[in-house]
């Protein structure tokens, strides 16, 4: 009697060893891994024509998965039965499947399947971004249609679509309301499913790619430029007041973006081995950074506030300011503590870099520079001080933070 295996399942298939599996669903059918990049279903039975025993391919992981596999295994188990030579006609039941498998890929099934390779080439913050415009404004409109018949309609319905926007505003038109997310969202609608039609030999246009035909359908938009809704420098200390007895992870994680101006991806991903609290340093790793002119990590010197936050903190997991997954905080968590305890109006927590460098502007007998205000807010150099300007000015900055943080929190007035 054959030795029952247990069933394999879906989870299971991308940790496996390398070497030959038994699936276990239908008798003779295996999984074999070679390598990371070589994954093969097969099926193996004693041929009844010739007496034989054949090894059979069905075809590649992960285009062909598991539901399918099962599928084919037993289409051929039935016809071995009936003295079919599986061998003979296995080219034919390979590429029968597959076509059938391409032919019903949907949306949200290659989105599926290339996003892990897409993330990768992103930074996170870019790559939370990217992953949620398009599960919010594509797959509800697009996510069940099959990608070959995916058509330029399709694309220019999702572009034009009104209603509700992601941040829950009402919009007309997301092409012209939502300019810039449009556009992007075109863009990566684009790129997956030109990996689609690549990796799947889909004989098919891209139907998101402008020279297609979208251009001509897609009307000129109006890119009004809309800046980050800023907190005024000098309501400063009542937002101070509003928030400073607030003590759970995402409070204080809003309290350093006030003390520091620093993007909020620059600290939610805060770990421990950038810190030297003795020297009241932070060192930013350039690959946190947005300036793309050098590669060298950013100085940032803490206030006395700000180091006063970071020692209270529990050093048990590598990031500063840990979710309960270990993960950094997202920002909507942030901005959510920043709206509900601030409600004279509604403001951006991107917005606290223009509410100091603004502050420094206006108070320009404090003595500080324009540089060091830019230094500050790690904004990217010109070509020409790139490559003259090599200090940092590290001690006014320290200076400069700590008259910040004073006049935020009551301690000086200007």
């Amino acid at each position: 009697m054959p030795k029952q295996v247990k069933p394999l399942k879906k989870s299971q298939i991308p940790n496996l060893e390398l070497g030959t599996h038994s699936v276990g669903h239908v008798q003779g059918l295996e999984f074999r891994k070679r390598t990371e990049q070589s994954r093969q279903w097969v099926f193996r039975a004693k041929c009844k024509v010739c007496a034989k025993p054949h090894m059979n391919k069905i075809g590649p992981y992960p285009k062909i998965q598991l539901d399918d596999a099962i599928a084919n295994a037993m289409k051929m188990r039935l016809l071995n039965d009936q003295g079919t030579c599986l061998k003979t006609n296995e080219k034919q039941f390979a590429d029968q499947l597959v076509k059938q498998k391409e032919q019903q890929l949907t949306f949200s099934d290659a989105f599926n399947e290339f996003w892990p390779d897409i993330k990768m080439e992103l930074r996170d913050r870019k790559a939370e971004q990217w992953k949620n415009t398009i599960e919010f404004y594509v797959i509800p409109r697009i996510g069940n249609l099959a990608v070959k018949d995916i058509t330029i309609k399709d694309i220019y319905s999702v572009l034009m679509q009104g209603g509700i926007a992601a941040n829950g505003e009402e919009i007309e038109c997301l092409w012209q309301d939502r300019a810039k997310t449009a556009s992007d969202i075109r863009g990566r609608i684009e790129r997956i499913l030109g990996k689609a039609i690549a990796y799947h030999s889909l004989p098919i246009p891209n139907a998101a790619a402008l020279p297609n035909g979208l251009k001509e359908l897609l009307p000129k938009q109006n890119r009004i430029v809309q800046h980050h809704k800023s907190l005024e420098w000098q309501d400063a200390k009542a937002f101070w007041e509003s928030i400073k007895d607030l003590n759970y992870q995402s409070a204080r994680v809003l309290k350093v973006l006030l003390f520091t101006g620093k993007r909020v991806s620059e600290v939610t991903r805060m770990s421990w081995n950038e810190l030297d609290l003795d020297r009241r340093l932070w060192v930013i790793p350039w690959e946190h950074l947005l300036k793309k002119g050098n590669q060298n990590d950013h100085r940032e010197p803490l206030a006395d506030q700000t180091l006063k936050i970071l020692k209270h903190q529990p050093a048990d997991s590598n990031l500063v300011f840990p979710n309960q997954k270990g993960a950094p905080l997202s920002d909507t968590v942030i901005r959510k503590v920043h709206r509900g305890h601030w409600k004279p109006y509604k403001i951006d927590t991107h917005g606290f870099r223009a509410t100091i460098k603004t502050f420094f502007y206006d108070n320009d007998q404090l003595g500080f520079s324009r540089e060091h205000v830019e230094m500050m807010l790690t904004h990217e150099q010109g070509a020409l001080d790139q490559a003259y300007q090599r200090g940092d000015a590290y001690r006014r900055r320290s200076e400069m933070m700590q008259v910040w943080a004073d006049f935020v929190t009551g301690k000086v007035d200007v």
